[in-house]
């Protein structure tokens, strides 16, 4: 049974919030945000949702994360005491996971990107190899950071005594 709490719960489950007095178990709250939505991965299949917490909880899994209908995810922590109860902490982490979606749509992004650069990298050395002619690439110092290979055959040197230095 709920034996003290502060209104920033109640902000945070809006849907839930009448629920949410002394003396009520945690059970009777959560079945009242299911009736009424709150829990968005739950809706359609409310007891089969209410039946894994219940067995996450009774294994002693301490964080459970979860999105509410207001948009709010939460990250729910629960510890038994040493006499038989529960203290809960809810935090909102809606924040936080909106800055993670980003971070994983940046790396997705960026991902891409390399895989591209890599194909064009490999592009560039197919043509270097089967090419006659010789090219090369520089630096913004215009020192050679490439020589393709044909530059060995023409000239009848080794390229790599060149690398990082300039035409001069």
């Amino acid at each position: 049974q709920v034996i003290m709490f502060n209104e920033t719960i109640r902000e945070m489950y809006e849907e839930t919030a009448p629920a949410i007095k002394i003396g009520a178990t945690l059970e009777e709250i959560v079945r009242y945000g299911l009736k009424h939505g709150d829990y968005v991965e739950a809706v359609g299949r409310e007891e089969e949702w209410l039946q894994e917490l219940q067995d996450r909880l009774y294994k002693g899994e301490t964080a459970i994360e979860y999105p509410l209908k207001n948009g709010r995810w939460v990250r729910s922590y629960n510890v038994l005491t040493a006499d038989g109860g529960r203290v809960g902490l809810r935090i909102d982490v809606t924040t936080l996971r909106k800055q993670q979606a980003l971070l994983e749509e940046a790396n997705a992004e960026l991902r891409a990107a390399l895989k591209q650069r890599d194909a064009a990298e490999k592009r560039f050395f197919d043509i270097a190899e089967v090419s006659k002619d010789w090219f090369w690439e520089q630096d913004k110092e215009l020192r050679f950071t490439f020589l393709s290979s044909s530059f060995d055959k023409n000239m009848n040197m080794d390229s790599t005594r060149f690398i990082g230095r300039t035409r001069r």
